[in-house]
């Protein structure tokens, strides 16, 4: 019993340190998706990062990223950019927020003001 408790903690000690790995969709995660990180210092260099934030929700059967924020005195547009980087369309135009699915914060600012 004993030798098993020390393996499992030994395990979980291993996997503990190991670089964990976020994914957005199947094969692409925050550090191997240029097209996403570029997004990503685009909102961190805006002036108004603390109110930006991604999520991650299903979209007719399709995996996507809804870009938003939390700002209250700004006129927003949300965009929905497929898991490759292309836009698919914009929150209250081609698409409306009902037909997202299962939205999943996948990354806000570090001193974001959003509350999920």
């Amino acid at each position: 019993m004993k030798k098993a408790l020390i393996l499992i903690l030994l395990l979980s000690l291993s996997y503990g340190c190991e670089k964990s790995v976020f994914p957005v969709c199947e094969g692409i995660d925050l550090e191997n998706s240029s097209w996403l990180q570029d997004k990503i210092e685009e909102l961190e260099n805006s002036g108004m990062n603390e109110y930006n934030y991604i999520q991650k929700a299903t979209y007719q059967g399709q995996l996507v990223l809804l870009f938003g924020n939390c700002c209250p005195m700004c006129g927003s547009i949300f965009s929905v950019y497929s898991c490759e980087g292309t836009l698919i369309g914009h929150i209250g135009n081609e698409i409306m927020i009902d037909d997202l699915q299962n939205p999943t914060l996948l990354w806000k600012a570090s001193d974001s003001q959003c509350t999920f």
